[in-house]
């Protein structure tokens, strides 16, 4: 995160957001993605509501966009 500018307005909240994905991105790394992806399958496999709508919302959301993708004649309906 940047320092509040002296004399000037603190930064944005986008600005702030950003660094704090950043943040982020520079700490996880892929292996944590996959165990914390495993776990939150065990649980929805297990019958745990909420796992199950976290993993169908993110997987259905990456299904629907790749289809848009995919599909030129869809973009072109879009378009118009």
């Amino acid at each position: 995160m940047s320092a509040p500018r002296p004399g000037g307005p603190p930064p944005s909240f986008r600005q702030r957001q950003a660094a704090l994905r950043r943040a982020m991105l520079d700490t996880i790394t892929e292996e944590a993605i996959r165990q914390t992806t495993q776990v939150l399958q065990q649980k929805a496999v297990q019958g745990d509501l909420a796992a199950i709508k976290l993993l169908y919302a993110y997987k259905l959301a990456d299904i629907r966009a790749t289809r848009t993708a995919l599909r030129p004649a869809g973009l072109a309906v879009f378009w118009w």
